[in-house]
């Protein structure tokens, strides 16, 4: 039966997240959630969804053998989309750490399985999202450490 995955688990959780195509897109959603819940504290929601993602995600990518290239790559990414929110490079960093995040989750699970490999449009669909909306809030981030709003004692209202 070439083609077919039979599951011998009684554990639902290795069941439903046996699939780094499922997990990594978790993944990248706990991470958004945890990043909102530093931007906005006190919004519940955001943190612990988000952090249960995350660890629900770990969990289940602690099943498959992990390259270090791949690693390493998204690291390399999330250099280039910090790098892009402290300097002026109209992009070059965004769209450095877009490529070395999609070849980062493309390398990211060492198996020669095609069942359970990490298929390209779901390295696509998360990489240029996660890229795009990372580079976005770093850099209103940067932008409003720079430009501090000075209040002088007599424009303060009594």
């Amino acid at each position: 039966m070439r083609g077919r995955v039979t599951i011998v688990s009684n554990d639902l959780h290795t069941a439903i997240t046996a699939d780094p195509n499922i997990a990594l897109p978790l993944l990248a959603l706990g991470l958004i959630g945890i990043y909102v819940e530093f931007c906005a504290p006190g919004k519940i929601i955001p943190g612990v969804s988000g952090s249960a993602l995350a660890l629900l995600a770990i969990a289940s990518l602690r099943i498959f053998p992990i390259a270090w290239p791949g690693a390493l790559l998204i690291v390399l990414a999330l250099v280039f989309l910090i790098l892009e929110a402290r300097f002026v490079s109209r992009g070059v960093f965004t769209l450095g750490g877009a490529a070395a995040l999609l070849a980062g989750l493309k390398l990211l699970i060492a198996t020669n399985d095609p069942a359970r490999c990490v298929h390209w449009a779901t390295a696509i669909l998360i990489a240029v999202p996660f890229s795009l909306v990372t580079s976005f809030f770093l850099a209103v981030a940067a932008r409003a450490r720079r430009n501090k709003t000075v209040v002088v004692a007599g424009d303060m209202l009594k």
